[in-house]
């Protein structure tokens, strides 16, 4: 999965949660990797970012059993919505700090 959005300038924690494996990019630099077999596991990553359009990228695997998956972020500035259109809930939006 992934997205395209226009972030202001700021840092930025992506979050993930997953059962099994998990990557994170941002503009191709990877923020998370958690390419394992694992119960659900709690991933973060932190990007700076300055002000304009960023590409986040996930991608995950499940070798057996239930599947989980769930990509998130928030930053000490607001970003745009669409992250939240196209990635899904929960994509969280804090006010500037």
């Amino acid at each position: 999965m992934d997205a395209t959005a226009y972030f202001s300038a700021g840092t930025y924690r992506f979050l993930t949660t997953t059962d099994d494996g998990i990557r994170a990019w941002v503009d191709d630099q990877i923020v998370i990797d958690g390419w394992r077999v694992q119960p659900p596991t709690n991933y973060y990553g932190d990007k700076a970012l300055a002000e304009g359009y960023h590409t986040v990228r996930a991608e995950y695997y499940e070798e057996t059993g239930n599947a989980e998956v769930k990509v998130s972020g928030c930053g000490y500035k607001a970003a745009n919505k669409e992250m939240s259109r196209v990635l899904g809930s929960p994509f969280l939006f804090i006010s500037e700090k």
